[in-house]
């Protein structure tokens, strides 16, 4: 719902999914931004954003967060390889001391 039906975003708050480069990531940082959510600024597509994604560490069972991450990736990226509980394990683990949303420069982006 925050990144809009259609995916495209809603500047300058919800970047798009559709193309977007963070989902060429590495599966744990991706695990990581929905474990302990991601907050801005950040740019997707040429274009800043300044928001807030919701953690959903407290929500979402490994498996459910393995298979959000294949969804989105394989919907609006380009593919890559997929995420299984274990990865998603090992991120809520190594992010456990994460007390706010992760912001991109904690997760090496740019």
């Amino acid at each position: 719902a925050f990144h809009i039906p259609t995916d495209q975003g809603l500047a300058p708050v919800f970047p798009p999914l559709e193309g977007s480069e963070w989902l060429q990531q590495d599966n744990a940082v991706l695990a990581k931004i929905v474990l302990r959510g991601l907050q801005g600024p950040i740019k997707v597509k040429g274009q800043d954003f300044n928001g807030v994604m919701a953690p959903l560490a407290d929500t979402l069972k490994d498996a459910e967060i393995a298979d959000v991450l294949n969804y989105v990736r394989a919907t609006y990226g380009k593919g890559g390889a997929l995420a299984d509980e274990a990865l998603v394990k090992a991120a809520r683990e190594a992010s456990k001391g994460q007390k706010q949303p992760y912001t991109a420069a904690e997760l090496g982006v740019k």
